[in-house]
């Protein structure tokens, strides 16, 4: 009941710039496919213990960076 008021608006994304999927970044629909690449996301800086795309970039930079769609090997 509380969820009636607090529903995002049409065209309006909440979250993280640097947990976008480059769909939604293309300002395409999200699909399920856009909350496994969040959590994909966030697995990889898991493993990696630094940031996939974000890393103090500004907002711009970072989605550049996941329109690229370049993702650096965990090594």
């Amino acid at each position: 009941r509380d969820r009636l008021h607090s529903l995002t608006a049409p065209g309006l994304v909440k979250g993280k710039l640097s947990y976008l999927a480059p769909e939604i970044v293309r300002g395409e629909p999200p699909s399920p496919q856009t909350d496994i690449f969040s959590f994909g996301s966030v697995l990889w800086e898991t493993l990696a213990g630094r940031p996939l795309f974000g890393g103090g970039a500004g907002g711009v930079e970072t989605l550049k960076k996941i329109h690229a769609g370049k993702i650096p090997p965990l090594k």
